[in-house]
């Protein structure tokens, strides 16, 4: 006989217990799926953008000085180091800035060309912009207005900020970046490549790959 003081498990008990929990069940897999969901796109995001900072630019060979058109030097140094920007690409700044870094350490031993590209089609000071302006107070660098891009890409430069170094004889001694990724700055194997040319010491590398937005990236949206 069953205890009238105990529940009855058969309406109340146990048993109305189970229907409940199933309701709260389904009621949270909404939310596990929402939560999930919100968790793969930040994963998602976060590894596209670890993949950009890290995909470097084109770079193709570099001729030699002389077939480059670049203007003469400005000065005596030995060594050039020719730099390509796109005036509006906001990588480039860690680029300048490295070589600001470069500069400090070569002294006069070094000069630099900075070539600004420039759509043909571009209203006047379109390549005057924060990045070029700093890029020209620098000591030893020497600003060029560089239409469509013509002299960077008979250098091989296709990406901005990408470089190449000539020697006191003109050919070309290393190629690429000088930043350790895309927007950063700090030690890599590019700027010690161009440093260990500058100083007579054996180059690690003759190239190393460049971050940076592509020259004619959409040059008709910024005009």
């Amino acid at each position: 006989m069953n205890d009238p003081s105990l529940p009855d498990q058969s309406q109340g008990g146990v048993g109305a217990i189970a229907p409940a929990l199933g309701r709260h069940s389904r009621a949270l897999k909404p939310l596990a799926l929402v939560t999930l969901a919100w968790a793969v796109l930040c994963l998602g995001s976060f590894a596209a953008l670890v993949i950009y900072k890290q995909a470097p630019g084109d770079m193709q060979f570099a001729c030699r000085e002389l077939d480059s058109g670049l203007p003469d030097r400005e000065d005596q140094a030995p060594y050039r180091l020719v730099m390509a920007i796109h005036p509006k690409c906001p990588c480039s700044t860690a680029s300048v800035r490295q070589l600001e870094r470069l500069l400090a350490r070569t002294g006069s031993q070094m000069s630099v060309t900075m070539l600004a590209y420039r759509p043909s089609r571009a209203p006047a000071d379109w390549e005057r912009t924060s990045l070029t302006t700093r890029a020209q107070s620098v000591a030893h660098v020497q600003l060029v207005v560089d239409d469509d891009g013509q002299i960077a890409a008979q250098l091989g430069l296709c990406t901005s900020g990408a470089t190449v170094l000539f020697g006191p004889d003109g050919v070309p001694l290393f190629s690429g970046g000088v930043t350790p990724s895309r927007g950063h700055e700090g030690d890599c194997t590019g700027a010690d490549a161009v440093f260990a040319a500058v100083r007579g010491r054996r180059i690690p590398v003759s190239t190393a790959p460049v971050y940076g937005c592509s020259l004619d990236m959409n040059p008709s949206a910024d005009l």
